[in-house]
């Protein structure tokens, strides 16, 4: 008798034990338990992103649409609402609308329109595109070189190829020292810039009276 009465008093107390542990383990699965669904932080990050990315849409659009505008005071006002989107997915939009900003800025000169309000609010949209302003002076001379030429006198071969070297190293020069430029927008506009002085001394070339011939005695 006294037997089972040890074997039960060891029974129960190694009951109690496991059931202690247990408590003690499934306190501690509890606590460790990971949390389901983002972190206020996650959250916030991700509604950052769509609304940049809204953003962003927004401008692209607007510069697919830009020969619909009279000018560029439209996309250059989506652009300034676009400042927090990052810089360099501005200045790549810039590279590849750059084409389209020429001949944009050719047809509306050529459809009359106001060579100051156009080269302004170009210059105030590739600001916002975190491009230097000066830049819109070298679109309005490419612009300006699709339009149909007039009677005036052309500058001499010399004088024209000093011009040109001037204004070359000029841009080449500011295209080095301007500040907030990424590694391939500096390279690529440095690139547009030695291309567009190569078909400017093509055209110079072209300009060029042919030398005079020597006298013909047997006339």
């Amino acid at each position: 008798m006294e037997t089972l009465l040890a074997v039960a008093a060891l029974g129960g107390i190694g009951y109690t034990a496991y059931a202690i542990l247990r408590g003690i383990a499934g306190s501690i699965a509890t606590r460790r338990l990971p949390s389901y669904g983002p972190s206020p932080a996650e959250l916030q990050r991700r509604d950052n992103l769509r609304r940049l990315n809204a953003k962003a849409r927004v401008l692209q659009l607007a510069l697919f649409r830009l020969s619909q505008a009279p000018d560029f005071r439209r996309v250059a006002s989506w652009a300034s609402q676009a400042q927090d989107v990052p810089l360099p997915f501005r200045q790549r939009q810039f590279r590849r609308f750059r084409p389209r900003m020429v001949q944009h800025f050719a047809d509306r000169l050529g459809a009359g329109g106001d060579p100051a309000v156009l080269l302004e609010s170009l210059q105030s949209l590739l600001q916002a595109l975190a491009i230097p302003a000066f830049e819109a002076d070298y679109i309005r001379a490419e612009a300006e070189g699709h339009l149909p030429t007039n009677n005036q006198q052309p500058p001499s071969f010399s004088a024209g190829l000093q011009q040109l070297q001037r204004e070359h190293q000029r841009r080449l020069e500011a295209l080095r020292t301007v500040p907030g430029l990424d590694n391939d927008t500096r390279e690529q506009l440095m690139e547009a810039e030695k291309t567009r002085f190569r078909e400017a001394l093509e055209r110079l070339g072209q300009q060029e009276p042919p030398p005079p011939t020597g006298p013909n005695i047997g006339q």
